[in-house]
């Protein structure tokens, strides 16, 4: 992997996912670092192979303390925190998929949040895919609308990872037409999905933010996302 570097000293390693000697993920940001080699100050690696690395929003910091794994990102619920990844084909995923990534909340807000999200909310909702959090106290919501807009599934987790400055890991997987959760490594419950392509928008992918606001007021860590129900 390209060299990273960090405040105070170098990142730690990190791996990705392989099947049959391919690559097996289409994100893998585990937030250690720095891209060195990318000339651009502020970038996040994709440790995937794919190359999909992001750009920190402008409020958005690296850390080393108080991190699940390594180094974590503080998104810092301003409008500005996320990381944004450029659209990518390998990231325009319609059938089976996870999501994954560790989080901590200094402040719940009573409006949504989002985790993991590409897509657009507005006039027309066209979500490939979004996990977010919402309301008080704090649900897990894993979404996906169509390209006409139509719902075709809005799932909250059973479990609510409500208390403050408390690591979570939440896993969203869609197998076929059914989405299950765990939390923390148990099962969380599952919903059906009605039937339909959820939309390949192109528009960018984004991590800890909604591309827009709605950005998480905490602590993030190990995002991937697999073409694959895991």
């Amino acid at each position: 992997a390209p060299a990273l570097t960090v405040p105070g000293g170098s990142a730690p390693l990190a791996y990705s996912w392989v099947k049959n000697s391919s690559n097996f993920m289409a994100l893998n940001m585990p937030f250690n670092g720095h891209l060195s080699t990318s000339g651009l100050t502020k970038m996040s690696q994709d440790y995937s192979g794919n190359a999909n690395h992001g750009t920190l929003g402008t409020t958005a910091y690296y850390t080393t303390s108080g991190c699940k794994v390594n180094g974590c990102l503080l998104p810092d619920g301003q409008s500005t925190g996320f990381v944004t990844v450029p659209n990518a084909a390998n990231l325009q995923i319609t059938g089976d998929l996870t999501l994954g990534i560790w989080f901590k909340t200094a402040a719940i807000a009573g409006s949504y949040r989002d985790l993991i999200f590409k897509g657009s909310i507005g006039a027309a909702n066209t979500v490939n895919y979004g996990l977010w959090l919402e309301g008080s106290p704090q649900l897990v919501k894993f979404v996906q609308y169509n390209s006409s807009g139509t719902l075709l599934v809005s799932f909250i987790a059973p479990t609510y990872p409500s208390a403050l400055n408390t690591w979570y890991h939440v896993m969203a997987v869609r197998s076929g037409l059914t989405i299950t959760f765990y939390i923390n490594g148990q099962y969380d419950g599952s919903a059906a999905i009605t039937a339909g392509t959820p939309a390949t928008t192109t528009n960018d992918l984004c991590i800890g933010g909604g591309c827009v606001t709605t950005t998480l007021n905490g602590t993030i860590d190990e995002a991937v996302i697999f073409p694959a129900a895991l």
